[in-house]
């Protein structure tokens, strides 16, 4: 299961090009796919904090259930044990959904990674073909645009490790 450690970072930005390197993207599929690939970190993001917040939540109605258990008390125990039903019947329907959402969410995002290797690999090559043909500018643009797309290529294969460990 997650923990507080699991939203301490801001994956968004983790899967976002600098400011600087965007300006070099002149391709609009390329444009909208690394859009998409923020979109979808975002959503990841939320999603994660919520699943987070729901084992917090949990964790305080489980805290209560034990308190309740200690105290026997019938009229304590009888109408909070309907409320504390409801809420893990709730909680188990939430973390189904939540996993659901989470699992869609990385399976486009794993398609998006591969599109976007794609990118990479044309870029490097473009930046070889103009570096031959003087255009040395270009060329180190071209450099860092791919370079900075393979960084977020790679932050996504480690966050598929990472989701890989979690769940095993």
């Amino acid at each position: 299961e997650m923990n507080n450690n699991d939203i301490n970072f801001h994956l968004p930005d983790l899967l976002r090009l600098p400011e600087g390197i965007i300006k070099y993207v002149r391709n609009e599929k390329e444009y909208f796919l690394l859009q998409d690939i923020s979109i979808c970190a975002d959503r990841i993001q939320v999603l994660m904090k919520i699943y987070v917040q729901d084992d917090r939540r949990m964790d305080a109605t489980e805290r209560i259930w034990k308190s309740m258990r200690e105290n026997k008390d019938p009229f304590v125990i009888s109408p909070l044990l309907v409320v504390i039903g409801e809420e893990n019947q709730d909680y188990h329907l939430r973390r189904e959904r939540l996993r659901l959402l989470l699992n869609e969410n990385f399976e486009e995002l794993k398609k998006m990674r591969e599109s976007l290797h794609h990118f990479v690999e044309a870029n490097k090559s473009m930046a070889i073909e103009v570096q031959l043909e003087g255009c040395d500018q270009l060329a180190k643009e071209k450099t860092q645009l791919s370079e900075a797309e393979d960084f977020i290529c790679q932050q996504i294969q480690s966050l598929f490790q990472s989701k890989a460990q979690t769940t095993n």
